[in-house]
């Protein structure tokens, strides 16, 4: 929590210091305070198997601010403090307080820019964290870390206290023909309990073997082929290392090719795909693999846009005695603005996740294999310039090679956002 607080101070500061130096200076208002209360119904609270599957109601009370000043140098700003107070009603014990602050800063030297990122979540529950919008823009980085960062489909389900940060910076120089891009990364994930988790390698764990130390280093170049779409290539290096050395460290390399850009006016598009070669220590399974990440945009119309987001990586698992599971997702989004109020969205969304070493569930040994499915509907109404009540319907399922793994959720929330 004092780390949370010296992320918003750092932030309140920092802007302020933009918005009234020579650097840049802000125009008109820069604080937007809001505030979300959301209700949800749960029909699977625990993601357990059909006859432990146990249901409960959620209030979620989000308060955030956001600072954006609206500069009048290319310079850019911005962060957003929310806090999520989640309460349930029968299940009082499962109740947290989550905060999460991003902050993006952008320095624009017209051929070269800086771009510094950070990230910090201090969290017991993932599904009240905000996630970053793969709707607004189809920016693979946005979403391929928004998807690392929550796990998606993971099997580390437990509500279990953590902590987040991640720190991002990127330096771009434009020439002519060709941009160059160098990425560095730096995070860490800590647990705030030492409940056990099961074995690995004959070793009894506990979250705290999980906590993990991440570096990604990355060089890309970008060349201007065709007037509006760049033809990417990368190569980036990363490695994972545990505190207590119970679970595999490893290092890893992707080599990868791309395309970003807006190849006609009504498709935008960034997506790469590569080799992956990833190797554990003290780990018989390395991951040497097809890789990607991406996502496509379609406007149909000014009311009508379609999305895909597509994803192939590697995740740590606290699965028996696999390191990692490789993951490939994919979703697709359909949204349409019935008025200038009223919105809606469809969605539908197919993960796959493969462990590399058999286990045994129920008497049957063979490597694990899960398929999820998820399909959402939802509308938003604005009902002014400050306030917006939305709806939506969420249905999940895991369907694992092994029957004792298998869950279905059914999830109906509402919610109201107002904003000052």
């Amino acid at each position: 929590m004092k780390i949370a607080l010296l992320a918003i101070t750092f932030a309140v500061v920092t802007g302020s210091i933009m918005c009234h130096s020579d650097i840049a200076y802000a125009e008109d208002d820069w604080l937007f305070p809001y505030i979300d209360v959301r209700g949800k119904y749960d029909d699977n609270i625990f993601l357990l198997g059909e006859d432990e599957e146990e249901n409960d109601w959620i209030i979620t009370i989000s308060p955030g601010i956001v600072i954006e000043p609206q500069l009048r140098s290319k310079h850019r700003f911005i962060c957003n403090y929310q806090a999520d107070l989640r309460y349930f009603q029968d299940y009082d014990e499962e109740d947290s307080a989550n905060h999460e602050v991003n902050a993006d800063m952008e320095f624009d030297f017209n051929r070269w820019r800086v771009n510094l990122s950070n990230m910090y979540r201090y969290f017991k529950d993932r599904d009240s964290l905000s996630r970053e919008d793969v709707g607004e823009s189809p920016t693979t980085e946005d979403f391929y870390y928004s998807y690392g960062r929550d796990r998606l489909g993971t099997d580390d389900i437990s509500r279990v206290y953590r902590t987040q940060d991640y720190i991002n910076g990127i330096v771009s120089i434009e020439f002519n023909k060709m941009d160059i891009l160098f990425r560095s990364s730096y995070g860490f994930e800590d647990y705030h309990s030492d409940d056990r988790i099961g074995d690995f390698k004959g070793e009894a764990m506990t979250y705290k073997d999980l906590e993990r130390t991440e570096y990604e280093e990355e060089a890309e170049i970008a060349l201007k082929l065709w007037p509006k779409t760049d033809l990417l290539f990368s190569a980036v290096y990363g490695a994972v290392e545990h505190e207590t050395g119970k679970k595999s460290d490893s290092e890893f390399r992707d080599v990868m090719v791309g395309l970003r850009g807006k190849p006609t006016a009504r498709i935008a598009v960034e997506m790469k795909t590569g080799y992956r070669d990833q190797e554990y220590d003290d780990y018989d399974d390395d991951f040497e693999s097809l890789i990607f990440n991406g996502s496509v945009m379609y406007e149909f119309s000014s009311r009508d846009v379609l999305l895909l987001n597509f994803l192939r990586t590697t995740n740590d698992t606290i699965y028996k005695e696999n390191a990692y599971y490789g993951a490939s997702y994919a979703i697709v989004s359909f949204i349409h603005d019935f008025t200038g109020r009223l919105s809606g969205n469809l969605d539908f969304a197919y993960q796959v996740d493969k462990y590399p070493t058999a286990t045994t569930e129920e008497g049957e040994t063979k490597k694990r294999k899960d398929d999820f499915l998820s399909a959402g509907l939802g509308f938003s109404y604005r009902m002014g310039r400050n306030l917006a009540f939305d709806l939506q319907y969420e249905f999940r399922e895991r369907d694992s090679n092994f029957d004792i793994l298998d869950y279905e959720n059914n999830r109906v929330s509402f919610g109201l956002r107002g904003s000052f």
